[in-house]
C-alpha cells in the first residue's frame, strides 16, 4: 500500500511500473486530505523483495486508461513499513 501525495492522477489512469520497465496491476483504495495536502493510495503486488533491501517502482501516470476491472487485492494481503 502506498500513498501518492498531491497529484491528482485520475484512478482509471494510474500505472505503476519495475525497475525492468514492466507494468503491474493497481488497485484504487482511497482518496483524501490531511494537513492541506491532497493523497490517493493504491496496493500493488511487489515481487522479489530482498530480505534486507528494497525494490523500486515508478508510479506514473498512463496515457491512455488502464484496464482495472477485476484487479482486487485482498486488504489482509496488504503490508506497509509504517
Amino acid at each position: 500500500m502506498t500513498r501518492i501525495w498531491d497529484k491528482d492522477l485520475p484512478k482509471e489512469r494510474i500505472t505503476v511500473r519495475d525497475e525492468k520497465g514492466n507494468t503491474t496491476a493497481v488497485q484504487f483504495v482511497d482518496k483524501g486530505h490531511y494537513w492541506g495536502h491532497d493523497f490517493q493510495t493504491i496496493v500493488f503486488p511487489v515481487k522479489d523483495v530482498p530480505a534486507t533491501g528494497y525494490r523500486v517502482y515508478t508510479i506514473d501516470h498512463a496515457v491512455a486508461p488502464v484496464p482495472t476491472e477485476g484487479v482486487t487485492f485482498p486488504a489482509e494481503s496488504w503490508r506497509t513499513n509504517s
